[in-house]
């Protein structure tokens, strides 16, 4: 109840000082940025203060710590105070985390390695092309250095692609394609013989001497050289058949054989010997006789061979002869067909009577 004093009506004096103004807060909203890719981020900030006319704010609550873990999004956050008259504020900021793609894909290039022969300059090479992984999942080639199928010649060149993501990161990857030179080559043999080189020999011979042309090679890296040989020309070689084995190689390690035979075989040139040819025969005929048997040793034969020859003569010993003379002829032939004759002459003459 006022008091009236003279004519002026005051308030209770309870009052008088009655504090009714509640404080006053500043409240900023916050926003934090994080990678693509990332659920969220710790959050720290400097605590929002109040002004009371009473000089003293007191903070009651808050909905949410400094320092703690905001998903990408936003959050409200409020803060409560209060000052010694029980008058109170609040204020709400919000907590904004937003994802922002700052990184780069990540391609991948492998190194390409290709063979050609020796003396070869180079390959078109072709490749699938390289590929590159990003945060978010769309990543596009803006520029490569060289297309694939393109002529590489040989040694090393350097092949380069550009990457960009949806944000307009980059980044470029490197790879090498080597072509280098392999001799996988043999040596080319020149004058190898086609056939057997066949030598003959008397039958009383067991070798003989054998030549051939100068056997050749070439090759490519022009290294090549006989790395191995059986037998050269102008050796001995024994009756029968042998193989000649010449090995070519280059510095690489690749070789090439010339193969062929070298046969030796034993040619009989030599006659059978006649032995025990008769001598002429003269044999008489009486008046009454028109023919006469006449008998002889038949001749033998012996062969260098060891194998009794074959003989054949145009009579035999018992034939009848008449008036005249007769030319008998033995032929001796051996095996390999060598031949010899012994001739003798019967004669038969008239007798005279006495």
């Amino acid at each position: 109840m006022s008091e009236r004093v003279g004519e002026q009506i005051l308030p209770p004096p309870g009052d008088l000082c009655k504090d009714t103004t509640p404080p006053v807060l500043t409240c900023p909203d916050i926003t934090r940025t994080v990678e693509l890719g990332v659920t969220g981020t710790q959050v720290i900030w400097t605590e929002p203060i109040a002004a009371d006319a009473s000089g003293v704010a007191i903070l009651v609550s808050r909905s949410s710590d400094p320092g703690t873990f905001f998903f990408v999004g936003t959050t409200d956050v409020t803060y409560t105070f209060t000052d010694g008259s029980g008058n109170t504020a609040s204020c709400t900021f919000r907590v904004t985390v937003v994802t922002e793609d700052t990184t780069p894909p990540v391609p991948t290039c492998p190194d390409i390695t290709r063979t050609v022969e020796l003396g070869v300059t180079g390959t078109q090479v072709t490749w699938t092309e390289p590929t590159a992984t990003d945060a978010s999942g769309v990543v596009n080639i803006v520029s490569r250095s060289i297309n694939p199928g393109t002529f590489f010649p040989v040694g090393t060149t350097d092949v380069t692609y550009t990457f960009a993501d949806g944000s307009g990161n980059t980044a470029n990857c490197t790879f090498r394609v080597t072509v280098i030179t392999v001799d996988t080559a043999p040596p080319t043999i020149l004058n190898c013989p086609q056939e057997a080189i066949a030598v003959a020999v008397s039958f009383n011979q067991d070798q003989a001497v054998v030549n051939w042309p100068v056997v050749m090679a070439i090759d490519n890296s022009n290294t090549q050289s006989v790395t191995q040989r059986t037998h050269n020309s102008g050796d001995v070689f024994q009756v029968g058949t042998t193989t000649v084995t010449i090995t070519f190689g280059d510095s690489s390690g690749n070789t090439a054989q010339c193969v062929f035979g070298v046969v030796v075989y034993q040619v009989d040139s030599t006659a059978p010997q006649i032995i025990g040819c008769p001598a002429d025969i003269t044999r008489t005929l009486t008046l009454e006789q028109d023919t006469v048997q006449v008998f002889w040793t038949a001749p033998t034969a012996s062969d260098n061979s060891g194998n009794a020859p074959t003989i054949t003569s145009n009579f035999a010993p018992g034939d009848s002869f008449g008036l005249g003379e007769w030319r008998v002829v033995y032929t001796v032939t051996d095996e390999a067909g060598n031949s010899v004759q012994c001739t003798f002459t019967i004669t038969l003459i008239r007798g005279v009577d006495v």
